[in-house]
């Protein structure tokens, strides 16, 4: 069975949805990832199939970069609602090439990640059904629409296609949540064709930067940071975690991401070590806890190895939801805008790394997302939906 995988090739939206079609790959079925990013441009696709969108931003007139600048610069409220609209805008931008591409390789299903709605659209134009991958808690689609003014709706009748006043399609058939069931609560009721994964993360190996790291550090507690690779930038936030990490008594492993020369931050202190890039799993698993800024492959990542995290949420608009979850949880502690300053995360850091308390919450946490299905497992549902071409609803058998 052929599995078309969608997602915007922003770093935090495609690495979950490499993990799921590896994931699919392993358990038989033809994935094939379409995303506006290359091989060059991201190594971790691999070995796996994929089709390369075109570049939209002139199309839709606002460039990534621009859209990231604007986003420090909005209010937190309003940061969500020009999310919507701006991965909104690229997806109808890209529906004729998806639709292209479903005509040319007629996959069985689709798999979306949840900000992919050219997949959603296309997937309707095709009568190809589609499953969606949340990253968060999923949200009725009117609610979304009501946030962006409306525009689902609009796009929908752009598209040509008839009138859904609470567009129940966008969430139609299977609903995949990479998320385990503390973590979403009991505010929203989970629909019948709502199923809960491990979260997915692509496959890492230890090509030795990781020893290589850690060579000569003492035999103490030591600390991942990483603020994700799209917002890191913001101005002096990288500096404040660093000037926070001078005085804890931790080993420290900091990745700047690929843009950002590690070099700009002048000398750091012996226990403090950075590099553009570190496979995060080799490292995590040598880890005592993780400085991140809210994301969800970052958060999921450490709490998968059951590692407390200090959360110092940036401007993405998921981030302070995440970070104000994970402290509700007891996993680690939130430091929001208002709070930043070094001292808090020293004695945020401290407190994770002395506090048993947020170790075992992690720990909790770890255990009931291993209990979840794998990637793997999940090829059963999406089997099933490209079978009978009907919503999977629950109870479906997770393991022989």
């Amino acid at each position: 069975m052929r599995v078309l995988v969608t997602a915007n090739g922003a770093t935090g939206h495609l690495r979950p949805m490499l993990g799921l079609a590896q994931g699919l790959e392993a358990a038989g079925l033809e994935a094939i990832v379409v995303t506006d990013v290359a091989k060059t441009e991201s190594p971790e696709l691999g070995d796996l199939a994929s089709r390369v969108l075109p570049d939209v931003n002139e199309e839709i007139g606002i460039d990534r970069a621009a859209f990231i600048a604007s986003q420090i610069s909005r209010a937190p409220a309003e940061r969500s609602a020009a999310a919507l609209r701006y991965f909104l805008a690229k997806s109808e931008a890209w529906l004729p090439t998806l639709t292209g591409l479903i005509d040319e390789l007629r996959p069985d299903v689709i798999v979306r990640e949840s900000t992919f709605w050219g997949s959603w659209l296309a997937g309707e134009l095709t009568e190809t059904p589609v499953a969606t991958f949340n990253f968060h808690p999923p949200r009725p689609a009117s609610r979304l629409d009501a946030i962006a003014g409306g525009e689902f709706s609009a796009a929908r009748a752009r598209a040509g296609l008839p009138e859904d006043p609470e567009l129940s399609s966008i969430d139609r058939w299977l609903t995949l949540v990479g998320l385990p069931a503390s973590w979403i609560g009991t505010d929203q009721p989970r629909r019948p064709t709502t199923h809960l994964i491990q979260p997915p993360e692509p496959e890492t190996t230890d090509d030795g930067s990781v020893d290589e790291l850690l060579s000569g550090l003492p035999d103490r507690p030591t600390v991942y940071v990483t603020l994700g690779t799209t917002f890191n930038g913001e101005p002096g936030v990288f500096e404040m975690v660093l000037d926070g990490l001078h005085d804890v008594d931790a080993n420290v492993i900091a990745t700047t991401g690929r843009s950002i020369d590690p070099a700009s931050f002048g000398q750091q202190p012996e226990h403090v070590r950075l590099t553009r890039y570190v496979p995060q799993g080799p490292l995590l698993s040598r880890c005592d806890a993780v400085v991140a800024h809210g994301g969800y492959g970052s958060l999921m990542g450490a709490l998968k190895h059951g590692l407390p995290v200090v959360s110092v949420p940036l401007a993405a608009s998921d981030n302070n939801t995440n970070a104000s979850r994970l402290a509700q949880l007891g996993a680690g502690i939130a430091i929001h805008h208002h709070a930043r300053s070094p001292r808090a995360v020293t004695n945020a850091v401290r407190a994770v790394l002395d506090d048993g308390r947020y170790q075992a919450a992690a720990r909790a946490l770890a255990d009931e997302i291993a209990a979840l299905p794998s990637p793997t497992d999940t090829a059963k549902l999406l089997e099933q939906l490209g079978q009978t071409r009907a919503p999977v609803e629950l109870p479906w058998p997770v393991r022989e």
